[in-house]
């Protein structure tokens, strides 16, 4: 029974450690251009213009 016990709280740890590193990684300060470049895709159309520019 032990060792169920602190399999799961190995298991516990390495997911949280993983969602951390998620985060980490999208909310680094050198990636906010890409993303706000991402955001625009719906937006544009099939030349990559923005709808409604010229």
């Amino acid at each position: 029974m032990v060792k169920y016990i602190n399999l799961e709280i190995l298991i516990l740890i390495s997911m949280l450690l993983s969602f951390i590193g998620i985060v980490a990684w999208v909310f680094r300060p050198y990636s906010k251009k890409k993303y706000e470049e991402y955001s625009q895709i719906p937006l544009k159309d099939e030349k990559g213009t923005k709808q409604g520019e010229k």
